[in-house]
């Protein structure tokens, strides 16, 4: 199935273009006296249904057709019809056929009243179950379920003036409140081509090439978003979201998750390059899992942030106030030559703000306008109401390992009130120093030590020719350095500071030097 959602390029206003509809029906036709059928759309306070059984209410006996959504859609444009509420309903059912909705009047003047059809929806006075459907129009194409599953396959949304699709399956429990369940219908979108929407430029929030919304699962497959004037695919709610097999080419944003995505979300084999902003932006208080991931040459590329705010009003500190597991995960990636906007705040290649751990193998992020992996999970341990040490970050790799070089600012950068283990790790060339932890050792005030301390171990790593220290660590706990190397570096090769620790018995420990130069 191939669905093609077109637009003529300069539309008419709406108030300007709506025809008269036709004064009297169609020989056959006569208004619906029971529930209406699949599909079925009112025009002029009349029903027009559509079965496969009957696909023309305009000729007396049944017509049969294997295409009853279509035959609606046509029935619109054939007959100069502007559904009254601009939607098209579908009942429970599955339909699998070719949808197109036209607007284009250059092939047929009658298209204009397509531009007009901006829904398709299976939200009717009953739960509605198992629609398969897709299709498009003026602003592209709403489709709306309210407790049943949402397909698309073989898509293509283009041309259109704001959004390309949006996809709503939601099930509101009234008073603001809403399911959220994983066991529920959930959104699939395969094999689909979103392009070149969002023309208008006229800062609707919903500009986004493919918009989602669910109070379930989401996946997304085979999907080429390019040269849409905001994301190329937005997430903003649903649950253990999977975006794979995809390329984000061009946009306003490349992939975004934002506002209520919880569990953990999967992005694994995608491109997200060339984007004005960043490539993949991600601001959601789940957990988030990356793998065979590029995201370059864009403003910036990965920006990720777990938390969620809250405000100490008597330290006057920030700190993350969601419970969800915020933890991130980063394999085999690139990140490279981030920076193509200056004016944009986000420049660096790989940054996380993450409440939970953070792991990241065998990744690579060079030639940043900023810098290379810009870190940060102190924020959720800031709170006086927190004062454990819990997380974990940890740069690791087994083949090639890490590398960050030629980057505008640090080639890594961290700080954190955590464990941090770095291994493996290559950071040469950078306009900043090689790797820059500062590690926080405190909350609201002094930490004692019962409370423990964070450790900073840097292993089996290579630092050269950056331009202010090799490695610079700032840490109030034990530091260890083992089989590392630093050398040619403008500012030295190891700059440490660890003044404020004190062993339970009062002694200053000794950091470990172990065979690094």
């Amino acid at each position: 199935m191939l669905c093609y959602l077109l637009e003529e390029e300069e539309s008419p206003p709406i108030e300007e273009a709506l025809p008269e509809p036709e004064e009297s029906l169609p020989p056959g036709e006569e208004a619906s006296a029971g529930p209406p059928a699949a599909p079925w759309f009112i025009s002029g306070g009349v029903t027009y249904n559509f079965t496969s059984l009957d696909c023309d209410p305009g000729v007396a006996g049944e017509q049969a057709c294997s295409n009853p959504i279509q035959a609606a859609i046509d029935y619109v444009g054939n007959h100069r019809l502007i559904p009254d509420d601009l939607t098209i309903h579908i009942e429970a059912g599955t339909f699998t056929e070719n949808v197109s909705i036209d607007g284009d009047t250059a092939v047929n003047a009658n298209n204009i009243n397509l531009q007009y059809v901006r829904y398709l929806t299976g939200a009717g006075s009953e739960p509605v179950t198992g629609v398969t459907v897709a299709g498009g129009g003026y602003k592209g194409k709403f489709i709306v379920n309210t407790d049943g599953a949402i397909t698309l396959a073989n898509v293509e949304a283009r041309d259109n003036k704001d959004i390309g699709v949006h996809l709503h399956e939601f099930f509101d429990l009234g008073g603001g409140a809403y399911r959220m369940d994983a066991a529920g219908a959930g959104i699939t979108v395969t094999d689909s081509v979103f392009n070149h929407n969002g023309l208008a430029n006229d800062q609707e929030y919903d500009q986004s090439d493919l918009y989602v919304i669910s109070d379930s699962i989401v996946t997304i497959d085979g999907v080429s978003a390019r040269d849409n004037m905001e994301s190329g695919v937005f997430v903003q709610m649903g649950i253990d979201v999977t975006v794979k097999n995809s390329v984000m080419l061009n946009n306003g944003m490349g992939l975004t998750f934002r506002y209520e995505v919880r569990g953990r979300s999967t992005v694994e084999n995608v491109s997200a390059n060339f984007n004005q902003y960043a490539g993949i932006f991600f601001e959601a208080p789940g957990e988030l899992v990356m793998r065979h991931v590029e995201a370059s040459h864009n403003s910036g590329g990965a920006a990720i942030n777990t938390c969620s705010y809250g405000g100490d009003p008597i330290y006057l500190q920030n700190y993350c106030v969601n419970s969800y597991d915020g933890n991130v995960s980063i394999y085999d990636s690139v990140f490279n030559d981030n920076g193509r906007y200056p004016s944009s705040n986000l420049l660096n290649g790989l940054e996380i703000i993450a409440k939970g751990d953070v792991l990241i193998s065998e990744t690579k992020a060079s030639g940043n306008n900023r810098n290379g992996m810009y870190i940060i999970n102190f924020l959720y341990s800031w709170s006086p109401y927190d004062i454990t040490l819990t997380h974990r970050i940890t740069l690791a790799g087994a083949g090639r390992g890490n590398t960050a070089s030629g980057n505008g600012w640090s080639g890594v950068a961290v700080t954190a009130l955590s464990n941090i283990s770095i291994q493996n790790l290559t950071a040469n060339d950078n306009g900043g120093g090689g790797l820059a932890i500062t590690n926080y050792s405190f909350k609201v005030g002094a930490l004692k030590p019962q409370d423990g301390f964070p450790f900073v171990v840097v292993s089996d790593c290579s630092f050269f020719n950056n331009k202010t220290t090799g490695v610079y660590i700032y840490t109030s706990g034990p530091i260890t350095l083992h089989h590392t190397s630093s050398s040619n570096n403008s500012g030295g090769a190891f700059l440490y500071n660890n003044p404020d620790y004190l062993a339970p018995t009062g002694a200053r420990p000794n950091s470990s030097w172990k065979a690094s130069s």
